[in-house]
């Protein structure tokens, strides 16, 4: 049986059985929990119990996805990255109609270099290499700090066309479009988002909010509808609407290269095969403990400090990370303390990771050592929440100053998180909490480029007496033992 491959983000299927249906529908696990917390909401139940049971109802209706869609005609089709697991599920073969293949890609002549980047390690020429082959849609999966940007790189020189790089924030679309510009040169390089609109240059890099807001007839949809490479930097970053956006019905939708780069190529909310759909396979990948072991990566020695409870316990995990964890005094007190340990006792830089305001608030209270504080826009409804002093933040400024031997200490939120080029440091003191493996792992890849110390030392909390915190930990405590051969020690 043949699937046809119709546009590059569409393939129509030979069969809407019963066994294909339930192939390609998964549980959408954010409705569950949805579900799961109006059921603990006892006041809305009480109060009015016939809208409380529509809207559970409605929920069960909508726990479970389909990606089996129609067409005009009832014709059933899916998204283009799930062929390879349809033919694999049910022998069918497919048939590419978009044109993709008839484009020789040994013919065009390579994007020369402004300035030569340094010579590709040999996972990265591997990369390139399955990218290119794979038929043109595909996702490569490389723990942070292995150089995705040099693949990149690569992939644009390779394929000289006009390309759009889509990022997740903001500051990685300003650092990767600096990059571009210093290898290609800045008449190929344009920026959307940030206040800017270049994007008549053969390479655009924007923003996936600002990419995925482009309507229709305007001037940026015209300059971006002819892009044939569409490259994602920390796809898995990118919220489940803007992908739709910009790769099924936006400005990526006929573009026949579409090239997905993240540390961790999965989702927490079930919907891997919404992500495997729009990305299509992993073509290549690499773990973190065989880049360290090779000594293209730190390695991690981690440790979790134990602290006890501050206030009461809750069973709302939200309610009880924010009271017993962000809010929690002792946790401000021992991490200002690893902070002063590591910088004087030690000489190593520091990066302090947190989640909220409040945070930053406590611990500025206990800092001995020089630091700053590196965050995103503050809105309007969230400046009640911090000094006016603090509004205002240059994060490139402080990531350089760092970077450069000038500040031993940065307190950040998820603004630099994620995505952003932090070289020297050797210790990361992860306090934004949380069970999420994708969130951990991009924390501790701000540390992880083998610059400074020679291993990275992680310093995580558990706060004994909460049942939710303290699994929370141990979650957290198994995602670094995936990371390092040394056993994860608890402390206190």
């Amino acid at each position: 049986m043949e699937m046809k491959l119709t546009t590059p983000t569409k393939i129509y299927l030979p069969s809407d059985a019963k066994e294909v249906v339930s192939f390609l529908t998964f549980t959408d696990k954010s409705v569950i929990f949805q579900l799961d917390r109006l059921k603990k909401n006892f006041h809305f139940k009480r109060n009015d119990p016939e809208a409380f049971l529509e809207r559970v109802e409605e929920l069960k209706q909508n726990q479970f996805k389909s990606l089996v869609f129609y067409d005009d005609q009832g014709l059933p089709w899916t998204y283009s990255g799930l062929a390879a697991d349809l033919t694999k599920q049910f022998g069918w073969k497919l048939t590419d109609l978009t044109g993709r293949s008839k484009i020789d890609l040994e013919s065009l002549p390579l994007l020369p270099w402004a300035n030569i980047p340094h010579k590709m390690r040999y996972y990265q020429e591997e990369a390139v290499s399955a990218l290119l082959n794979s038929g043109g849609h595909a996702a490569v999966e490389l723990p942070t700090g292995s150089g995705k940007s040099r693949i990149i790189l690569q992939l644009i020189k390779e394929i000289p066309e006009q390309t759009l790089i889509v990022t997740p924030f903001t500051n990685v679309t300003k650092q990767l479009c600096s990059t571009l510009e210093y290898y290609f040169g800045k008449k190929y390089v344009g920026q959307l988002g940030d206040g800017k609109k270049k994007t008549d240059k053969m390479i655009t890099v924007a923003n996936a909010q600002s990419a995925a807001k482009i309507e229709r007839g305007s001037k940026e949809f015209k300059d971006l509808k002819t892009i044939k490479t569409i490259i994602f930097d920390e796809s898995h970053m990118v919220p489940a609407e803007s992908f739709k956006g910009i790769c099924l019905d936006g400005v990526g939708s006929e573009a026949p290269f579409r090239f997905f780069l993240s540390a961790t190529q999965e989702r927490n909310d079930g919907s891997g095969k919404v992500l495997t759909g729009v990305t299509g396979p992993i073509c290549y990948s690499k773990q973190y403990k065989e880049l360290a072991e090779e000594k293209f990566l730190k390695k991690i020695n981690a440790k979790i400090f134990k602290v006890p409870t501050c206030k009461s316990s809750v069973i709302d995990a939200k309610k009880e990370t924010r009271s017993n964890l962000y809010e929690n005094p002792h946790v401000a007190r021992l991490a200002a303390m690893l902070a002063d340990k590591s910088w004087r006792a030690a000489n190593r830089k520091v990066v302090i990771l947190i989640e909220e305001y409040s945070q930053f608030l406590l611990l500025k209270n206990h800092m001995t050592i020089p630091y700053k504080f590196a965050h995103g826009t503050v809105s309007k409804d969230a400046k009640h929440a911090l000094p006016e002093e603090y509004w205002k933040c240059d994060t490139d400024a402080i990531i350089e100053e760092f970077n450069n031997g000038i500040l031993p200490c940065i307190i950040g939120t998820t603004a630099i998180s994620t995505g952003v080029d932090i070289q020297p440091t050797g210790t990361v003191i992860y306090l934004q909490g949380g069970s999420s493996k994708t969130k951990v792992k991009q924390g501790v890849g701000r540390g992880t480029r083998p610059v400074g110390p020679e291993d990275l030392w992680v310093c995580d909390i558990k706060v004994v007496g909460s049942p939710i915190l303290e699994r929370h930990a141990n979650i957290r405590a198994n995602i670094y033992q995936e990371m390092t051969d040394s056993p994860v020690q608890e402390i206190g």
